[in-house]
Protein backbone atom coordinates (compact mmCIF):
# COMPACT_ATOMS: atom_id res chain seq x y z
CA UNK A 1 0.00 0.00 0.00
CA UNK A 2 2.10 3.31 -1.54
CA UNK A 3 -1.08 5.68 -2.13
CA UNK A 4 -3.84 6.74 0.05
CA UNK A 5 -6.56 9.22 -0.92
CA UNK A 6 -8.80 10.98 1.25
CA UNK A 7 -11.83 12.69 -0.01
CA UNK A 8 -12.47 16.25 1.99
CA UNK A 9 -15.07 18.59 2.35
CA UNK A 10 -13.98 20.47 5.27
CA UNK A 11 -16.73 18.82 7.53
CA UNK A 12 -15.37 17.20 11.37
CA UNK A 13 -16.18 13.96 9.72
CA UNK A 14 -14.32 14.34 7.04
CA UNK A 15 -11.59 15.68 9.83
CA UNK A 16 -11.80 12.74 11.49
CA UNK A 17 -11.27 10.26 8.58
CA UNK A 18 -8.46 11.99 7.68
CA UNK A 19 -6.62 11.72 10.70
CA UNK A 20 -7.72 7.70 10.56
CA UNK A 21 -5.65 7.86 6.70
CA UNK A 22 -2.99 9.86 8.64
CA UNK A 23 -2.26 7.08 11.00
CA UNK A 24 -2.43 4.56 8.82
CA UNK A 25 -0.11 6.33 6.34
CA UNK A 26 2.67 6.88 9.05
CA UNK A 27 2.74 3.16 10.04
CA UNK A 28 2.51 1.84 6.39
CA UNK A 29 4.66 4.79 4.86
CA UNK A 30 2.42 5.47 2.22
CA UNK A 31 2.07 8.91 0.82
CA UNK A 32 -2.02 11.03 1.26
CA UNK A 33 -4.04 12.62 -1.60
CA UNK A 34 -6.44 15.05 -0.64
CA UNK A 35 -8.81 15.51 -2.80
CA UNK A 36 -11.46 18.30 -2.68
CA UNK A 37 -14.81 18.12 -5.32
CA UNK A 38 -16.46 21.29 -5.85
CA UNK A 39 -19.90 20.28 -7.40
CA UNK A 40 -20.98 22.05 -10.49
CA UNK A 41 -24.95 23.23 -9.91
CA UNK A 42 -27.45 23.17 -12.24
CA UNK A 43 -30.17 26.24 -13.24
CA UNK A 44 -33.22 25.77 -14.00
CA UNK A 45 -35.83 23.32 -15.49
CA UNK A 46 -36.05 23.45 -19.59
CA UNK A 47 -34.87 21.07 -21.93
CA UNK A 48 -31.59 23.25 -21.78
CA UNK A 49 -30.70 23.49 -18.13
CA UNK A 50 -27.40 25.59 -17.05
CA UNK A 51 -24.49 23.86 -15.54
CA UNK A 52 -22.73 26.42 -13.20
CA UNK A 53 -19.63 26.07 -12.13
CA UNK A 54 -17.89 27.71 -8.92
CA UNK A 55 -16.20 31.24 -9.51
CA UNK A 56 -12.79 31.32 -9.66
CA UNK A 57 -12.76 33.22 -6.27
CA UNK A 58 -14.33 30.32 -5.13
CA UNK A 59 -12.15 27.66 -6.62
CA UNK A 60 -9.22 30.08 -5.01
CA UNK A 61 -10.60 30.07 -1.79
CA UNK A 62 -11.24 25.76 -1.55
CA UNK A 63 -7.77 25.33 -2.93
CA UNK A 64 -5.73 27.47 -0.60
CA UNK A 65 -8.49 26.05 2.47
CA UNK A 66 -6.96 22.67 0.92
CA UNK A 67 -3.27 22.89 0.38
CA UNK A 68 -3.23 24.50 4.18
CA UNK A 69 -5.56 21.49 5.66
CA UNK A 70 -2.55 19.67 3.92
CA UNK A 71 0.38 21.76 5.24
CA UNK A 72 -0.79 21.16 8.71
CA UNK A 73 -1.40 17.70 8.65
CA UNK A 74 2.35 17.06 7.39
CA UNK A 75 3.95 18.96 10.00
CA UNK A 76 1.39 17.18 12.85
CA UNK A 77 3.23 14.26 11.79
CA UNK A 78 6.12 15.44 11.37
CA UNK A 79 6.67 15.36 7.48
CA UNK A 80 6.80 11.07 8.17
CA UNK A 81 4.46 10.72 4.89
CA UNK A 82 4.30 13.09 1.84
CA UNK A 83 0.77 15.08 1.20
CA UNK A 84 -0.95 15.96 -1.84
CA UNK A 85 -3.64 18.48 -2.29
CA UNK A 86 -6.09 18.44 -5.64
CA UNK A 87 -9.09 20.90 -5.81
CA UNK A 88 -11.07 20.10 -9.15
CA UNK A 89 -14.46 20.91 -10.72
CA UNK A 90 -17.27 18.12 -11.21
CA UNK A 91 -19.36 15.05 -10.83
CA UNK A 92 -18.23 13.77 -7.40
CA UNK A 93 -17.64 10.23 -8.08
CA UNK A 94 -16.61 10.72 -11.58
CA UNK A 95 -13.68 12.86 -10.30
CA UNK A 96 -12.91 10.35 -7.71
CA UNK A 97 -12.74 7.21 -9.82
CA UNK A 98 -10.49 8.90 -12.58
CA UNK A 99 -8.07 10.33 -9.80
CA UNK A 100 -8.00 6.81 -8.80
CA UNK A 101 -6.94 5.16 -11.83
CA UNK A 102 -4.67 8.25 -13.02
CA UNK A 103 -2.43 7.93 -9.80
CA UNK A 104 -2.61 4.18 -9.40
CA UNK A 105 -4.60 4.78 -5.11
CA UNK A 106 -4.50 1.63 -3.38
CA UNK A 107 -6.75 2.61 -0.86
CA UNK A 108 -9.50 5.34 -0.29
CA UNK A 109 -10.25 6.14 3.31
CA UNK A 110 -13.62 8.33 3.90
CA UNK A 111 -16.03 9.19 6.46
CA UNK A 112 -19.80 8.06 6.22
CA UNK A 113 -21.41 11.28 6.77
CA UNK A 114 -21.44 14.78 5.88
CA UNK A 115 -21.64 17.98 7.93
CA UNK A 116 -25.27 19.00 7.60
CA UNK A 117 -28.58 17.50 6.96
CA UNK A 118 -28.01 18.06 3.42
CA UNK A 119 -24.19 16.90 3.12
CA UNK A 120 -25.62 14.21 4.82
CA UNK A 121 -26.90 12.58 2.41
CA UNK A 122 -25.22 13.72 -0.43
CA UNK A 123 -21.37 12.25 1.25
CA UNK A 124 -23.69 9.07 2.40
CA UNK A 125 -24.96 8.91 -1.14
CA UNK A 126 -21.22 9.49 -2.68
CA UNK A 127 -19.53 6.82 -0.22
CA UNK A 128 -22.36 4.04 -1.02
CA UNK A 129 -21.55 4.73 -4.87
CA UNK A 130 -17.79 4.92 -4.08
CA UNK A 131 -17.51 1.46 -2.56
CA UNK A 132 -20.14 -0.16 -5.05
CA UNK A 133 -17.51 1.82 -8.59
CA UNK A 134 -14.14 2.00 -7.13
CA UNK A 135 -11.47 0.31 -8.61
CA UNK A 136 -9.64 0.00 -5.54
CA UNK A 137 -10.56 -0.86 -1.96
CA UNK A 138 -12.74 1.61 0.17
CA UNK A 139 -12.73 2.23 4.02
CA UNK A 140 -15.44 4.03 5.02
CA UNK A 141 -14.79 5.71 8.61
CA UNK A 142 -17.89 5.82 10.55
CA UNK A 143 -18.07 9.29 12.86
CA UNK A 144 -16.15 9.39 15.91
CA UNK A 145 -14.18 6.34 15.32
CA UNK A 146 -10.75 6.97 16.41
CA UNK A 147 -7.42 5.15 14.61
CA UNK A 148 -6.42 2.60 17.72
CA UNK A 149 -4.38 -0.58 15.87
CA UNK A 150 -4.54 -2.55 12.83
CA UNK A 151 -4.84 -5.75 15.43
CA UNK A 152 -8.34 -7.82 14.53
CA UNK A 153 -9.43 -7.75 10.88
CA UNK A 154 -12.65 -9.52 10.44
CA UNK A 155 -13.67 -10.53 6.78
CA UNK A 156 -17.12 -11.28 6.02
CA UNK A 157 -16.97 -14.51 3.63
CA UNK A 158 -20.31 -16.36 1.86
CA UNK A 159 -17.43 -19.37 1.19
CA UNK A 160 -17.93 -18.41 -2.72
CA UNK A 161 -14.72 -19.84 -5.18
CA UNK A 162 -14.07 -16.16 -5.52
CA UNK A 163 -12.70 -15.65 -2.23
CA UNK A 164 -9.21 -16.09 -2.89
CA UNK A 165 -9.57 -12.78 -5.18
CA UNK A 166 -10.71 -10.58 -2.32
CA UNK A 167 -8.65 -12.45 0.21
CA UNK A 168 -5.46 -11.47 -1.96
CA UNK A 169 -6.58 -7.74 -1.80
CA UNK A 170 -7.23 -7.89 2.03
CA UNK A 171 -3.61 -9.65 2.62
CA UNK A 172 -2.04 -6.97 0.71
CA UNK A 173 -3.79 -4.31 2.92
CA UNK A 174 -3.04 -6.27 6.51
CA UNK A 175 0.60 -7.00 5.83
CA UNK A 176 2.22 -4.06 7.32
CA UNK A 177 -0.01 -4.42 10.71
CA UNK A 178 0.11 -8.21 10.98
CA UNK A 179 -3.11 -8.44 12.10
CA UNK A 180 -5.45 -11.57 13.27
CA UNK A 181 -7.55 -12.44 10.93
CA UNK A 182 -11.37 -14.06 11.23
CA UNK A 183 -12.62 -15.55 8.34
CA UNK A 184 -16.46 -14.97 9.11
CA UNK A 185 -19.20 -17.28 7.37
CA UNK A 186 -22.79 -16.37 8.84
CA UNK A 187 -25.04 -19.41 8.42
CA UNK A 188 -29.00 -17.84 7.74
CA UNK A 189 -30.21 -21.34 8.05
CA UNK A 190 -29.29 -23.76 10.62
CA UNK A 191 -27.51 -27.11 8.64
CA UNK A 192 -24.83 -28.50 8.86
CA UNK A 193 -21.78 -27.55 6.43
CA UNK A 194 -22.55 -28.37 3.05
CA UNK A 195 -19.74 -30.36 0.61
CA UNK A 196 -19.49 -26.52 -0.99
CA UNK A 197 -18.74 -25.05 2.30
CA UNK A 198 -16.05 -28.05 2.96
CA UNK A 199 -14.41 -27.41 -0.18
CA UNK A 200 -14.33 -23.78 -0.28
CA UNK A 201 -12.60 -23.94 3.74
CA UNK A 202 -9.97 -26.51 1.83
CA UNK A 203 -9.02 -24.27 -0.78
CA UNK A 204 -8.83 -21.03 1.85
CA UNK A 205 -6.15 -23.10 3.89
CA UNK A 206 -4.23 -24.40 0.39
CA UNK A 207 -4.00 -21.00 -0.73
CA UNK A 208 -3.51 -19.41 2.16
CA UNK A 209 -1.14 -22.11 4.66
CA UNK A 210 1.26 -19.58 6.26
CA UNK A 211 -1.55 -16.55 7.09
CA UNK A 212 -2.36 -16.37 10.51
CA UNK A 213 -6.01 -16.78 10.35
CA UNK A 214 -8.98 -18.28 11.74
CA UNK A 215 -12.29 -19.70 10.22
CA UNK A 216 -15.75 -18.56 12.50
CA UNK A 217 -18.77 -19.90 11.32
CA UNK A 218 -21.67 -18.38 13.23
CA UNK A 219 -25.49 -18.96 12.80
CA UNK A 220 -27.42 -16.20 12.71
CA UNK A 221 -31.08 -15.75 10.66
CA UNK A 222 -29.93 -12.24 9.85
CA UNK A 223 -26.90 -12.07 7.55
CA UNK A 224 -25.68 -7.89 8.80
CA UNK A 225 -26.93 -9.00 12.18
CA UNK A 226 -24.51 -11.92 12.57
CA UNK A 227 -21.83 -9.91 11.05
CA UNK A 228 -22.30 -6.82 13.21
CA UNK A 229 -22.32 -9.25 16.06
CA UNK A 230 -19.21 -10.82 15.75
CA UNK A 231 -17.61 -7.84 15.02
CA UNK A 232 -18.58 -5.66 18.56
CA UNK A 233 -17.87 -9.03 20.85
CA UNK A 234 -14.70 -9.91 19.37
CA UNK A 235 -13.34 -6.03 19.75
CA UNK A 236 -12.85 -5.95 15.60
CA UNK A 237 -10.51 -3.00 14.47
CA UNK A 238 -11.45 -3.90 10.49
CA UNK A 239 -14.40 -5.15 8.74
CA UNK A 240 -13.93 -6.23 5.33
CA UNK A 241 -16.25 -7.82 2.90
CA UNK A 242 -15.95 -8.64 -0.67
CA UNK A 243 -18.53 -6.83 -3.43
CA UNK A 244 -18.03 -10.00 -6.23
CA UNK A 245 -21.06 -9.41 -8.40
CA UNK A 246 -23.00 -13.20 -7.30
CA UNK A 247 -21.85 -12.91 -3.75
CA UNK A 248 -24.49 -13.55 -1.39
CA UNK A 249 -23.61 -9.47 0.00
CA UNK A 250 -23.66 -7.99 -3.65
CA UNK A 251 -27.23 -9.62 -3.61
CA UNK A 252 -28.72 -7.93 -1.26
CA UNK A 253 -26.51 -4.97 -1.18
CA UNK A 254 -29.74 -2.49 -1.74
CA UNK A 255 -31.69 -4.57 1.35
CA UNK A 256 -30.41 -5.91 4.40
CA UNK A 257 -26.33 -6.51 4.45
CA UNK A 258 -24.23 -4.43 2.45
CA UNK A 259 -26.12 -0.79 3.52
CA UNK A 260 -26.56 -1.78 7.05
CA UNK A 261 -22.97 -2.16 7.29
CA UNK A 262 -22.19 0.96 5.50
CA UNK A 263 -24.74 2.67 7.97
CA UNK A 264 -24.39 1.64 10.99
CA UNK A 265 -21.42 -0.32 11.05
CA UNK A 266 -19.66 0.43 14.18
CA UNK A 267 -16.30 -0.18 12.94
CA UNK A 268 -14.36 1.24 9.92
CA UNK A 269 -15.48 -0.95 7.03
CA UNK A 270 -13.32 -2.10 3.83
CA UNK A 271 -14.97 -2.91 0.80
CA UNK A 272 -12.44 -4.94 -1.57
CA UNK A 273 -13.34 -4.87 -5.40
CA UNK A 274 -13.82 -7.57 -8.04
CA UNK A 275 -9.46 -7.50 -8.77
CA UNK A 276 -10.20 -6.60 -12.68
CA UNK A 277 -11.33 -3.30 -12.07
CA UNK A 278 -7.72 -2.59 -12.00
CA UNK A 279 -7.35 -3.33 -15.90
CA UNK A 280 -10.49 -1.05 -16.81
CA UNK A 281 -9.17 1.96 -19.49
CA UNK A 282 -8.48 5.25 -17.71
CA UNK A 283 -11.36 6.91 -19.80
CA UNK A 284 -14.27 8.41 -18.81
CA UNK A 285 -15.91 5.97 -15.80
CA UNK A 286 -18.81 4.64 -16.43
CA UNK A 287 -20.04 5.27 -12.51
CA UNK A 288 -23.49 4.06 -11.09
CA UNK A 289 -25.25 6.51 -9.16
CA UNK A 290 -27.26 4.75 -6.38
CA UNK A 291 -30.27 6.07 -4.72
CA UNK A 292 -30.67 5.86 -0.98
Amino acid sequence: MKKILVPIDFSANASNALQYAASLATQTGSSLTLVHVMPVQVAGVTEAPLVVTPDAEAEALYTARLHEVARQLEEEHRHTFKVNAVCTTGLFLDKLIRLIRTEKIDLVVMGTAGASTFLDKLLGTNTLSLIRNAPCPVLAIPAQVQYTGVRRVAYASDLSANDMVFLKQLHAFALPFKPEISIVHVKAKPHLKSKTDQRALQTLANHFPEWPYTQVEVKEGDISAGILTFAQEHNIDILALALHERSLLEELFHTSVSRKLALKCPVPLLTLPEQDRKKESSGEPQAEILAF
